[in-house]
């Protein structure tokens, strides 16, 4: 029984020291939204990518809600395009869901 208080004791501790470690909490963001800075554009970079170890990942063009959207359709030529050269270039084959 004596081990159980002490676990009982440390879990109580270790809550309520989480618990005061939480950040304060923020304004409202509605009243906040014309205040609130941006962080500057990424620095784009040239890289290389080694067909054998990366994957391309295309996320969320479905018709649903790419359907939907007119700057997502219109990338959809250029998306096709990346897509046919990973596989031409990719010694693995293409899954899907």
């Amino acid at each position: 029984m004596n081990s159980f208080v002490r676990v009982l004791a440390c879990a109580a501790m270790a809550t309520a020291a989480s618990v005061g470690a939480l950040p304060a909490q923020a304004g409202d963001i509605v009243a906040d939204w014309a205040s609130v800075k941006t962080p500057p554009a990424p620095e784009l970079k040239q890289v290389t990518v080694d067909p054998r170890t990366t994957a391309l990942l295309v996320l969320d063009f479905m018709k649903g809600n790419c359907g939907q959207r007119p700057r997502c359709k219109a990338a959809l030529p250029s998306v096709k395009k990346l897509i046919d050269a990973a596989h031409k270039r990719s010694p693995h084959q293409p899954r899907s869901p």
